[in-house]
């Protein structure tokens, strides 16, 4: 076997390792530790190699988990953000109705409150007036009743609001902490990027390597394949003489079984025969 082989066989076993090593993708890596692939050969570069191909793609397998965590994050603190805006619109107008329900309800009662003032004053024995009066009384009790209502009702809205407005100003902290988590991890991730570049070249280097290598092999294979036919024919003949030697075999078997049955068949038949013959 000439030198050229022997270099190729050794290239082809070097590229063969690094594929195995990292399950079938071929020399991702940091370009400031990297070497040519004509720079394999020696143990100690490839393993120091290797240690470098397996952080840099460590590396970026935890900025694309860290990118993919801040963006859900971000996602979730935004929808927060927009419900808890719905919440306090819907509150606020549901709290200027109550305002204006109150200030109509107040209106009434101020002008109950005066015709009472003046049926006190001109209060004549009547019972025309007298039914007027108890109309009147039991209006201003009802409007009493739901002004206390409105009021608690008031109190209940302005503690809704409150809550929700401190659930936004958490939300809006959350966020801003989610968003420049996520800046921070978009420089790494562009950084990581930049860094790459080199190694993608490396890559296309290693599988134009491969390629050529791939393609030496298959000459090779070929310059082989009438002796690999010749070959898987004398195997094919072999296994079917085995095959004829194990029917034969079985038959033999067989026959060798028919023949001890029929000689103790035999001895059984003279054995009778000598008992019959003492009998006599």
């Amino acid at each position: 076997m000439d030198r050229r082989v022997f270099d190729d066989r050794r290239r082809i076993g070097t590229v063969k390792a690094a594929v195995n090593m990292y399950g079938d993708r071929i020399l991702e890596s940091s370009s400031s530790s990297l070497k040519k692939p004509a720079q394999m050969d020696l143990p100690e570069k490839s393993s120091s190699r290797a240690k470098d191909l397996r952080f840099a793609e460590r590396d970026l397998v935890r900025y694309k988990e860290s990118r993919r965590a801040a963006e859900s994050a971000e996602g979730k603190a935004e929808s927060r953000l927009s419900e808890a805006k719905r919440k306090v619109k819907d509150l606020a107008l549901q709290i200027e109705q109550s305002n204006f329900k109150f200030k109509a309800q107040t209106r009434d009662m101020d002008m109950l409150e005066k015709l009472i003032k003046h049926e006190d004053k001109a209060l004549i024995v009547g019972s025309a007036e007298s039914h007027q009066y108890v109309k009147v009384t039991r209006e201003l009790e009802g409007v009493k009743q739901e002004r206390s209502k409105l009021k608690i009702e008031m109190v209940s809205v302005l503690e809704e609001k409150m809550r929700i407005e401190k659930e936004i100003a958490s939300s809006s902290s959350k966020l801003s902490s989610n968003m420049n988590h996520v800046e921070a991890i978009r420089k790494k991730i562009d950084e990581a990027n930049e860094e790459q570049m080199p190694v993608e070249l490396t890559r296309i280097e290693a599988l134009k390597e491969f390629g050529e290598i791939q393609a030496q092999r298959e000459k090779e294979a070929s310059e082989f394949s009438p002796a690999m036919v010749e070959s898987k024919k004398k195997m094919k003949n072999a296994k079917e003489e085995d095959s004829s030697s194990k029917d034969l075999e079985s038959k033999l078997a067989v026959t060798l079984y028919d023949a001890n049955l029929f000689r103790r068949e035999l001895k059984l038949a003279k054995n009778m025969d000598k008992r019959e013959e003492m009998t006599v």
